[in-house]
């Protein structure tokens, strides 16, 4: 494997892990206000 596709997919991986990241913390916050609304 070669040292630049890895780092490729490293990044891709990341970056697709940060965005799950971003919505269920953005559907927590959703549900939070409409418990507490």
């Amino acid at each position: 494997m070669d040292d630049r596709v890895r780092r490729l997919l490293y990044l891709g991986l990341t970056r697709a892990s940060a965005r799950i990241e971003l919505v269920v913390s953005a559907q927590a916050m959703a549900a939070l206000n409409a418990a507490a609304g």
